[in-house]
């Protein structure tokens, strides 16, 4: 039976956090893989679909105390590797890349889906014999190319994976429109389908009233990047003029990390009888954003703000840096801008996103219409329409 009228048999390849050193992401007490929210939520909209069964294949030195039972559509497979080379850097990069194409040969999927472009995901589906499906989280090239990075030789490597990947794949994702531009310049068989918000962020909120104190929250890893420092002198000169509201900070990161030490330094210092308070490697995000209102986010690139997404869902007004990421989200009443290089335009915003109840509600309801087409099960839609058009074109080239 050909594909057109069966189920397609796909493999998707993803890396498990609690296998990956220094990943910021592990969940010791979690079942692998343990992976981002937005893979998390295309797996969330692939469960329940009749037309595709997926098989999640995930490489582990050390065998996995536990892994998460077969949903649905959904099967996880933990594929067993020996590192090549001992300790050397890289060896667990080409012991899983080994086992991972080993693992395909006797899978025989029909469609190979790699989620991330830097790492084995990305080298293991150009280098099989199935047609194959890259989606790009981070854009490492991009990331390589920043101030700071450029000397970093990991996210060299990281950079060139990328580019040699995403040349030679059959179809690549992009998740958002700035990520379709970069694509478009290596891969013309280039497709916009954004990462997926998990459905619980669509609940309706805890705080049902969201009147009275407001409480502004930060989400995300304590890097330069996400400018944490913004969050902190805004919150704290605000308070120092005299309005009411509540900060939190919901972070991740590496603690060792000499940023994030100084980071949670300046985060434990009061203003006044007021404190910033801080929640470190969150598992339920939806819940803290539930008993939120606003969501200052002030970095300076992201390929897409899943936080930003998850805010809107959350009928949470966002505030964040105009980044061109954030336009396509945040444009046309759905949120707050600011210039990315001010201060000054960053305090005015979140000043007024406090201040102005109004206003906050004005943009949250347009941002929940918008937000619907991140849903799971609207992406898990696109996704599979493009499994049948990347295989569609395999087929006719032969």
């Amino acid at each position: 039976m050909s594909f057109e009228k069966r189920p397609l048999h796909v493999a998707m390849l993803v890396v498990d956090a609690n296998d990956a050193r220094g990943s910021s992401m592990k969940r010791a007490f979690s079942p692998s893989p343990v992976v981002h929210p937005a893979i998390e939520a295309l797996w969330e909209g692939l469960k329940d679909r009749t037309d595709c069964q997926v098989d999640v294949l995930f490489g582990r030195e050390v065998p996995a105390a536990h892994i998460r039972p077969r949903t649905g559509a959904l099967s996880f497979r933990e594929i067993p590797y020996r590192r090549i080379g001992g300790m050397l850097p890289g060896a667990g990069f080409l012991g899983r890349t080994r086992s991972l194409l080993q693992a395909l040969a006797k899978i025989r999927p029909d469609l190979v889906h790699g989620q991330g472009s830097e790492r084995e995901s990305a080298i293991v589906t150009v280098s099989c014999p199935f047609p194959g499906v890259l989606t790009l989280h981070g854009l490492m090239g991009e990331v390589a190319s920043m101030p700071g990075n450029r000397a970093l030789l990991h996210y060299r490597i990281a950079g060139w994976i990328e580019k040699y990947a995403v040349k030679r794949a059959q179809g690549t994702i992009a998740i958002s429109p700035y990520a379709l531009r970069i694509i478009l310049g290596m891969n013309q068989r280039c497709r916009f389908i954004p990462n997926a918000v998990r459905g619980v962020f669509y609940l309706p909120p805890r705080r049902q009233s969201k009147k009275g104190k407001p409480r502004v929250l930060f989400v995300g890893n304590l890097t330069p990047v996400k400018r944490p420092d913004w969050f902190l002198q805004c919150v704290r000169t605000l308070w120092e003029q005299g309005l009411d509201f509540d900060a939190r900070m919901l972070v991740m990161g590496d603690p060792h990390h000499a940023y994030y030490q100084e980071i949670m330094r300046q985060a434990a210092v009061s203003v006044g009888d007021r404190k910033i308070e801080v929640k470190t490697n969150v598992e339920k995000v939806w819940e803290e954003m539930s008993d939120g209102d606003i969501l200052f986010a002030p970095s300076t690139w992201e390929s897409m703000g899943i936080a930003v997404c998850e805010a809107m869902a959350s009928r949470l007004c966002v505030v964040a840096s105009r980044i061109e990421a954030n336009i396509p989200l945040l444009g046309q009443g759905c949120g707050v801008m600011f210039r990315t290089e001010s201060m000054e335009d960053a305090l005015e915003a979140l000043r007024k996103t406090i201040t102005d109840p109004g206003f906050r509600q004005s943009t949250v309801d347009s941002a929940a219409k918008r937000v619907l087409e991140y849903h799971p099960s609207s992406v898990a839609e696109q996704t599979i329409r493009y499994y049948r058009d990347i295989l569609g074109e395999f087929k006719r080239s032969g």
